[in-house]
């Protein structure tokens, strides 16, 4: 029997769609007549360069210098060089927007809710980045947060790209060696932490694994950590600072964002590790950037005032 829809979409939400917005673009430009997905998948698929350079010019991407080609080689996959010649930052394609509409919203397991403004994200993201800055964190350096899925994360990882450092995570419910694991095959130079996290209500400290990855891993040179706790002394070794005195004391900062090729280091994640030791897998700023803006913006439909609700670990890519 022929299966019913159980929705269909009206004109009216169709025409108001980002994905139609793009297909009138891509229309326009080269005067095509694409009149649906299949359509647009078909054409995108044979013409991948200009298929991609729509995305960048529809997306709107931030960029100091523009690319020369789209990509070198479609028959090398993987190989082939993307937006040659541009330079750009994923931190300030995210940070576009100062204003007092909802960034983000924490909501934790013993039922609080924090929620930043993108003006105060930008603060915040300001601040971590003139601290890293002033801690002798430079282009290439590895911010590494051993943190579970709260705002903090999202500002560590913002203030860190923000510089053309990159970051990677764990998080806290790992064991200590799988944590060692990780990090020690990439010389993270900073540790953004807490001291414990929530779990059925109970609140498990992760104290000694943060002794555990600084006495094994010798690049660790500082330690920013997200808790309440007044006195902490981790290793006499390192110097170690709390966040919300970092926040305190860079107030009103502004972000000098570092502008870098499109395939600059963004994220080191891990495969999972169960056929030997987590292989280390490098995803680029402007892969990550243009590859994300396609899904959620064209496919998914996100639009500026709209929810996106994750439920997961920050140490797993989704």
């Amino acid at each position: 029997m022929p299966k019913t829809p159980l929705w269909i979409p009206s004109k009216k939400l169709i025409e108001q769609s980002n994905i139609y917005s793009f297909i009138d673009l891509v229309n326009k430009t080269y005067s095509l007549e694409i009149e649906g997905y299949n359509d647009l998948y078909s054409w995108s698929i044979t013409n991948i360069s200009e298929f991609w350079s729509m995305v960048w010019e529809h997306q709107n991407i931030i960029h100091s210098k523009n690319y020369s080609c789209v990509i070198d080689r479609t028959d090398k996959m993987p190989g082939a060089k993307w937006f040659i010649g541009a330079e750009l930052n994923f931190a300030e394609n995210l940070l576009r927007y100062k204003d007092h509409s909802p960034a983000i919203t924490e909501y934790g397991e013993d039922g609080h809710i924090i929620t930043l403004s993108y003006k105060e994200l930008y603060e915040s993201v300001a601040s971590v980045s003139r601290f890293l800055v002033d801690v002798g964190i430079k282009k290439g350096d590895v911010v590494a947060g051993l943190i579970s899925n709260r705002y903090e994360s999202v500002v560590g990882m913002l203030a860190a790209t923000s510089i053309g450092a990159i970051w990677s995570s764990c998080s806290p419910e790992f064991g200590l060696s799988a944590i060692i694991d990780r990090f020690i095959q990439i010389n993270p130079k900073v540790v953004v932490s807490e001291d414990s996290y929530p779990f059925k209500g109970i609140k498990y400290s992760i104290n000694e694994k943060i002794v555990g990855i600084i006495d094994a891993i010798e690049s660790i040179s500082v330690l920013l950590i997200c808790s309440d706790n007044k006195e902490f002394i981790y290793n006499d070794s390192i110097d170690q600072f709390r966040w919300s005195d970092i926040i305190n004391d860079y107030s009103n900062q502004e972000i000098d964002f570092t502008q870098l090729p499109f395939d600059h280091p963004l994220y080191v994640l891990y495969s999972s590790g169960t056929t030997g030791k987590p292989k280390s897998i490098v995803h680029s700023a402007g892969g990550t950037l243009i590859q994300h803006l396609k899904e959620l913006s064209i496919h998914t439909n996100l639009k500026r005032g709209d929810t996106l609700f994750y439920f997961t670990t920050c140490g797993w890519m989704m």
